[in-house]
């Protein structure tokens, strides 16, 4: 085994296992390659987390904990009760244990993330890396370069030393000029590629209406190389947004209006270099009235599908899930 330190960022630690990768358990197994055959149960009826979560205001853009105990994600619910503005800040949630039939289980009252993450401008879009130690997120915060108030959403990330720390977040850094553009970039989904490739960047980039997925790779020096257009997955006119890639690379979901309704798209590709396959409406349940925002988390063998309902000044958090044929 073999061990290649990539230099980050100013104040982001990265470290990148070459010649291995890691199961959903963060074992070490053999190189990802083609998608293996599997056969899952049809997905669960999607619930929603519950008004403890779901707040009467924009609830969005969840990010679960590989162990599915802690939940990151955007709220423009007030963060106290003189707060009168209604920008999105970053809140995070934890549970005991994720037997949702038990009220032990149950989600316990979210907390507001501190100011290195949340500003008086919009902070949504959280992602944690696989190791969890860095939380990947869009800012409208003050910046060089930006002539607009308030500013459009770059992406940045954030380093903490203790990945069980939620609060423990130091000095975001910015992204740079080969993820952030001149317009809105937002929504970031990051993927360790183990020894078949670099660390890749999925995100998105443009506004509700007209959107698109782009992904970009990690350079030797730390660095993100140019970005570029996933072709295969974006449509012409409409909305393609909020990738969530698989933790085996080989999976990725996100949601689209090109149908003139938003629903949740999914492709698979052969490698984690490879183009994506055309990409396939999730069915029922998952399709319903303005579903958008997914996020797709694997634990052994169950998966859990995260989504977003409701009118636009109301969205909730919905969770669905299925399980390994013959587990």
């Amino acid at each position: 085994m073999r061990w290649r330190t990539v230099v980050p960022p100013p104040a982001v630690g990265l470290l990148i296992l070459a010649g291995c990768v890691a199961d959903p358990d963060g074992r070490l197994t053999a190189p990802r390659t083609a998608l293996a055959t599997r056969q899952f149960s049809d997905w669960s009826t999607p619930v929603s987390l519950g008004p403890v979560l779901n707040s009467g205001f924009i609830d969005q853009q969840p990010t679960l904990t590989k162990d599915g105990l802690t939940l990151y994600f955007s709220s423009g619910r007030p963060t106290d009760p003189t707060d009168v503005v209604t920008d999105l800040n970053i809140w995070v949630a934890q549970r005991a244990c994720t037997d949702s039939a038990n009220a032990a289980c149950a989600w316990q009252e979210p907390q507001l993330l501190g100011p290195e993450i949340n500003t008086e401008f919009n902070e949504p879009s959280p992602a944690l890396s696989r190791d969890e130690h860095q939380l990947f997120f869009a800012s409208q915060r003050p910046r060089e370069n930006c002539a607009t108030d308030p500013c459009d959403r770059d992406l940045y990330v954030s380093y903490r030393e203790d990945a069980k720390d939620d609060f423990g977040w130091q000095t975001p850094v910015n992204l740079g000029p080969n993820i952030n553009g001149s317009g809105e970039d937002l929504a970031p989904s990051y993927f360790e590629g183990g020894d078949e490739g670099l660390p890749q960047l999925f995100f998105t980039r443009g506004l509700l209406a007209v959107a698109d997925l782009y992904v970009s790779y990690m350079q030797p020096d730390g660095s993100w190389g140019p970005s570029s257009a996933i072709s295969e997955l974006n449509s012409s006119g409409a909305a393609d947004a909020r990738p969530s890639i698989g933790h085996n690379g080989l999976e990725i979901y996100y949601w689209s209006n090109r149908t003139g309704t938003a629903q949740i798209y999914y492709a698979t590709r052969e490698s984690v270099t490879a183009t994506w396959s055309d990409p396939t409406p999730v069915p029922s349940p998952i399709a319903g009235p303005s579903t958008q925002q997914p996020f797709i988390q694997s634990h052994g063998n169950v998966e859990t599908l995260l989504i977003v309902r409701g009118p636009a000044a109301n969205l909730d958090i919905y969770m669905s899930e299925r399980t390994r044929e013959g587990h």
